[in-house]
């Protein structure tokens, strides 16, 4: 696997993403995402539907109001365009299936910013 910055602006606060295989057609695709250390990511959506699998670690998704905490074996779904944000309380591992391209749409400016821990 080769691994790279989700967001290089952010530097070493970065997660760090592996894709596994993009479908040449559908451009859906499946990554690994991890955080070594603790960190919040601001508010964003994704333009195809996603599915997030919890492997390591423990993570606190918000979304419509709800807040959800989510344990290694659990997941949650994402429609596309749905506002949300996370918390990894500590380091972590989960993996993202989307059924489209994959793309990172920040819900305001400040958000390109490095995380605050």
């Amino acid at each position: 696997m080769k691994w790279q910055k989700l967001e290089p602006t952010w530097g070493s606060d970065s997660p760090d993403i592996a894709i596994l295989g993009v479908d040449p057609e559908t451009k859906a695709n499946r990554l690994l995402i991890r955080h070594p250390a603790a960190m919040h990511i601001p508010r964003h959506w994704h333009t195809a539907n996603g599915t997030y699998k919890i492997l390591r670690g423990t993570y606190v998704f918000e979304y419509n109001g709800t807040r959800d905490t989510l344990a290694p074996g659990s997941s949650r779904y994402f429609p596309a365009k749905m506002i949300h944000e996370a918390w990894a309380p500590g380091g972590g591992l989960y993996l993202v299936t989307f059924d489209g391209k994959r793309d990172l749409n920040w819900e305001n400016v400040a958000a390109q910013r490095p995380p605050r821990r």
